[in-house]
């Protein structure tokens, strides 16, 4: 019987999910909050609701016991692009070939302790000579982990010296990050989304001032499915000798580009990026992250990013997964030709503009449209991204595509969406109609 079986001789493997709630109704053995702050949290969950902006953590993989249909969900929330984290019969030859060594399901220590193994070496080696930045790459426990702090290290080099440039769409993880780094001495500024005109205005700016100018970016946008207009920005870094461009690949690496390493080498302008972000929980269905820069600047987050400095690194077999994984990027060409096939023409086929992209955000104007936007389309077979404030400013669905999407369930989908816009759009009109 397999270690993970659900069985009454092994209850310690049986994820008796549902005994939390019965428990909690039943008493608790922590002592209950102090009655004002538990009275805040209770105001804070009703505020929650009313707006229709309570977050769940239930498994999405499957039906609930309530639905009417009891069948697996076409999974259109994750970010497996490529289908390679549900690829079990990959994860089951990788596994036969791991060394005793490495077949470790924690590293035990932070990376300047004793935490590397001799995967951590070879996987960051292996995107060394990738991205031909020598001795230039350093893991993270994941993209969060490493744009939390990178802002603050950068910072840390030149206090009160150094200006940092946020796109306004920028991800959350560098919100966080640029509050740190503010607390640095670090100049913070945002810029209109995608906008180079607006940005070269703080640059020229800053640039009288301080030592560096560190623009912060995304390639392929989380939410927005749009993407950075990277070459302009590479010309930008050309004109103006002190601007340092950090480059979030996150939902792109693995996905795009010639051998898999992100737009920037789709777009041609890799060498002009001095800082890369790519992650692992993405296209390349593992978990972690890593910085891509030159080995000076490898060193110094080595020794300053705290986030990384005071974590336990990560798990010797993953970091090996992992390192299978990007070993064979080429190989996966395939996949990525299926998704941006499938991205294209859904795309097509649904009139939507914009960049060809496999995120796919649906703007329906509020949290109830959105809402019921999700549950036809889960009633359809398919669970999508309810995305709501404050992740977005406006509710709707966020789609993302995966190449193991099948071409009949692709039909299903344009179907789906089509009548789910079509009867709010119907909706819309009667209700314009009554207010006339």
């Amino acid at each position: 019987m397999s270690a993970l079986s659900d069985s009454a001789d092994n209850p310690a493997t049986s994820f008796p999910c549902e005994a939390a709630p019965e428990r909690a109704a039943h008493g608790s053995r922590f002592r209950l909050l102090a009655g004002a702050f538990s009275q805040s949290i209770a105001h804070g969950l009703s505020d929650i609701d009313a707006r229709g902006l309570r977050r769940s953590t239930r498994a999405t993989d499957s039906r609930s016991e309530n639905d009417s249909k009891n069948a697996p969900l076409v999974n259109l929330i994750g970010n497996d692009a490529l289908g390679i984290g549900a690829d079990l019969e990959s994860a089951r030859a990788f596994l036969e070939t791991v060394p005793d060594t490495l077949f470790r399901f924690s590293a035990s220590a932070s990376r300047v302790l004793s935490g590397s193994s001799a995967a951590h070496d070879a996987l960051e080696a292996e995107l060394a000579r990738r991205y031909g930045r020598p001795d230039g790459v350093l893991l993270f426990q994941s993209g969060w982990h490493a744009n939390s702090g990178l802002l603050a290290a950068l910072t840390r080099a030149a206090p009160h010296k150094t200006a940092i440039l946020l796109d306004r769409e920028i991800h959350a993880s560098f919100i966080d990050g640029m509050t740190l780094a503010r607390a640095q001495g670090a100049t913070v500024q945002r810029f209109a989304h995608n906008d180079v005109k607006h940005l070269e205005h703080f640059v020229e700016k800053f640039s009288e001032t301080h030592d560096a100018v560190v623009i912060v970016t995304e390639s392929l946008f989380s939410m927005g499915g749009d993407t950075a207009p990277l070459r302009e920005l590479a010309q930008l870094r050309e004109r103006h000798p002190k601007t340092i461009l950090v480059l979030d690949e996150a939902h792109a690496f693995a996905a795009y580009g010639p051998t898999g390493l992100g737009l920037a080498e789709a777009e041609g302008v890799l060498d002009a990026i001095d800082v890369v972000i790519g992650t692992f929980g993405k296209a390349t269905g593992t978990a972690g992250a890593f910085v891509a820069t030159t080995a000076e600047l490898r060193a110094w987050l080595a020794s300053t990013h705290r986030p990384s400095v005071y974590s336990t690194a990560l798990p010797p077999l993953l970091v090996a997964r992992t390192l299978d994984v990007i070993r064979n990027l080429e190989a996966y060409a395939p996949k990525r030709e299926r998704l941006h096939a499938l991205s294209a023409h859904i795309r097509e086929v649904l009139g939507l503009t914009g960049p060809v992209t496999h995120i796919i955000p649906v703007p329906l104007g509020t949290v109830e449209r959105a809402t019921a936007a999700a549950r036809a389309l889960r009633d359809a077979g398919f669970e999508a991204g309810l995305v709501r404030p404050p992740t977005v400013r406006i509710p709707g669905l966020r789609v993302s595509l995966n190449a193991s999407l099948t071409d009949e369930e692709a039909k299903r989908l344009i179907d789906a969406l089509s009548e789910v816009l079509g009867t709010l759009g119907e909706k819309d009109a009667r209700e314009a109609d009554r207010a006339h």
